[in-house]
């Protein structure tokens, strides 16, 4: 049946009195054609022209985001306990590349940087044993702070088959108000349920409410698989009025009990600039509303729009609230992500009440700082508290979790016994401590227990840490964070670069990161190599070492030490000195050492009285700052010892033809 009795009109609400119905789908084995009727309109008509007739005007600037401070480092002499609740939302990546599109930095408090880090698939095992996800973790050594160390906790949630997916009772709350008007906002909404719509199932049941000065019904559970019909509904919105949400909001719960699916997926998908103006707005009554919904087995997703007069800190805290996700549409590329690639993780539901709860080891950590979830932290008890909501984690779905951490390089805290140990035992060497996690199946309130002791290795090969690394730094300099450290743009699209081709989303991000550099001029380095297709700056210096150590092979006889003196190195970070060191120990397989003669010689390795290195050689580089991103000068030395030496002086090397060519103005031996 067609809806062609609804007309395009700027009074939406006003022609649902015309009268036709489209009801059914009471259970998940309703047909795709509904049976005639008449429309369901809950609101009188008085109600609905009462704030029609007058178009709401938009107001501009008048964003409003919940504001935080970013978690500081704790001592694990203080306090050896880290309490989070899960976070899959991805709201604020797209919504800051909405700003850095439009040429602009986002306010401080839109930038939360765990849903940038969440934004983004990483390469985690898929979980067995029926446990819902897979928990990995990964350590690394901290890009802008070389005295840190970075630990990984990264969750994979179950990926569903086709066959595995549950029948979906879904509501489609429409934001129809004048606000909505703008391009960016009720037009890309249309096109972007519209993909949605495509991967349904006759199974599934579809509801459409609106919206404006008052609410109504479009669509009164019809079959998921009649897309011409969803969609017909859908383009005949249009926006028009002001905005009363919690009358929606209450209108779509009915519908979803009316037709809940038992062991389905039922949900309430809000679309909205979260711009509540009209009624009952008060956010603790629209809460105590969805908290209500949940415990009944009615989620709640929120999907928010444009620009200008956008209320994040609403629509995040409704769909926390609902134990749903929070996505911000900036484009119909993002839609196709959300709505489209990642339907059965927006959708579907395999755990709730997810928290995290980590144990260090203060034999090993001597202090720690949660990267992001500032508005996710949970008091130590509140883990084991059932009744205490925490977030949820949908099918596919993977959350990644970022601590910076403070070796312990004393004894001091030998004493203090970790809590997963009794009284009687201490922690192994190379534990750094116990990750702890709680979660709930769908239908149930009682939680189940998962844990696992930890010691990863250093390592600097990652995809995952790395990638997730850059992405924090990005974070950190966008909120000029008092914890950046030596953090620059340039070294973030070093970080990324080897990932940047793996899937579009990561390309994206280099391009973001390329766009924010004339917004944040201050954080590029003039050091640093950004061109695109050019190799990492570690495979010049890797070049100079190599050729360095042909030379005169007999120096290298029977060494087991090579040193390396990089405090003239200017064209490298300190992360990328970590990187160099580690690409040095794989391919010589000798022991590394980042040093200089005098402290060689401090050290015991270099005997005085004979000026002579009897296990190792020592390589010493100094460099001028790089030109054009591709060249730069240096002298280079490599030394055992006062009779047997080789060097370069004045000598350049240019990044040409995809590799690094080195040209030896003059060299020297004795």
């Amino acid at each position: 049946m067609k809806l062609n009795n609804i007309q395009r009109s700027p009074y939406l609400l006003l022609t649902l009195l015309l009268g036709l119905s489209l009801t059914g789908c009471s259970s998940p084995s309703a047909t795709s054609q509904p049976p005639n009727g008449s429309i369901s309109y809950l609101a009188t008509a008085e109600s609905a022209t009462a704030d029609i007739e007058e178009t709401a005007p938009i107001v501009f600037n008048s964003e409003s985001y919940n504001s935080f401070t970013e978690n500081p480092f704790i001592k694990t002499i203080d306090e050896t306990f880290s309490t989070f609740s899960i976070d899959v939302d991805t709201a604020s990546y797209s919504n800051v590349r909405r700003f850095i599109t439009n040429q602009e930095l986002p306010p401080v408090d839109a930038i939360r940087t765990e849903e940038l880090i969440n934004y983004f698939n990483y390469s985690y095992p898929e979980p067995t044993d029926n446990i819902p996800f897979s928990l990995s973790q990964e350590m690394m050594p901290c890009p802008w702070n070389e005295s840190s160390q970075l630990l990984l906790i990264g969750l994979q949630g179950k990926h569903l088959q086709p066959d595995e997916v549950p029948p979906s009772n879904l509501v489609f709350l429409l934001d129809v108000s004048g606000s909505m008007s703008d391009t960016n906002k009720l037009p890309l909404l249309k096109k972007s349920f519209n993909i949605l719509t495509s991967n349904l199932k006759e199974s599934d049941c579809i509801s459409i409410v609106v919206y404006a000065g008052a609410s109504g019904v479009v669509l009164d559970g019809v079959a998921g698989n009649d897309e011409s019909l969803i969609n017909e509904a859908l383009e005949s919105l249009e926006a028009g009025g002001s905005t009363a949400g919690a009358e929606g909001i209450a209108m779509a719960y009915e519908l979803a009990e009316k037709h809940f699916i038992k062991d389905g997926n039922n949900r309430v998908i809000l679309a909205t600039d979260g711009d509540f103006n009209v009624g009952p707005n008060s956010e603790s009554d629209l809460i105590r509303i969805i908290e209500k919904k949940r415990e009944k087995g009615i989620f709640l997703s929120v999907l928010g729009l444009g620009m200008g007069n956008y209320k994040d800190d609403k629509m995040e805290s409704l769909a926390d609230h609902g134990n749903g996700n929070y996505a911000y549409i900036d484009s119909l590329q993002e839609a196709k992500k959300v709505l489209g690639e990642q339907l059965t993780g927006t959708l579907f539901t395999i755990a709730k009440d997810v928290k995290i709860q980590v144990d260090f080891n203060p034999d090993k950590v001597e202090s720690y700082r949660l990267i992001g979830y500032e508005n996710r932290l949970l008091n130590k008890e509140d883990f084991d508290n059932d009744s205490v909501d925490a977030g949820e984690i949908g099918a596919g779905h993977n959350v990644t979790a970022l601590y910076e951490i403070m070796p312990n390089a004393s004894t001091t805290n030998k004493s203090k016994v970790v809590d997963y140990y009794d009284d009687t035992t201490i922690p192994i060497a190379d534990e750094y401590g116990l990750i702890k996690l709680r979660y709930k199946a769908p239908d149930s309130n009682e939680s189940r227990l998962l844990s696992v002791k930890f010691s990863p290795s250093l390592t600097q090969s990652n995809t995952n840490i790395t990638f997730a690394a850059a992405v924090a730094e990005y974070s950190m300099l966008l909120r000029n964070s008092s914890y950046k450290g030596n953090s620059s743009l340039d070294q973030v699209l070093s970080l990324i670069r080897p990932y940047a081709n793996e899937d579009v989303h990561k390309s994206g991000f280099y391009d973001l990161v390329e766009a924010t550099k004339p917004l944040l001029p201050s954080t590029s380095s003039s050091t640093s190599i950004t061109s695109i297709n050019q190799d990492s700056i570690v495979n010049a210096y890797m070049s100079i070492i190599n050729k360095l150590y042909e030379e005169d092979p007999g120096l290298n006889d029977k060494i087991s030490i090579l040193a390396i003196d990089t405090t003239k190195m200017c064209n490298i970070t300190s992360y990328e000195k970590t990187l160099l060191l580690e690409k040095l120990k794989n391919v010589y397989e000798l022991e590394i050492i980042d040093s200089t003669f005098e402290d060689l010689k401090n050290d015991g390795y270099i005997l005085e009285d004979q000026l002579y290195f009897p296990n190792g050689i020592l390589i010493n580089i100094e460099d001028t700052p790089i030109e054009n991103d591709s060249t730069f000068t240096f002298n280079a030395s490599k030394w055992r010892s006062g009779l047997g030496s080789i060097g370069y002086n004045n000598s350049t090397i240019t990044y040409m033809n995809s590799t690094w060519e080195i040209t030896v103005q003059s060299s020297w031996i004795s």
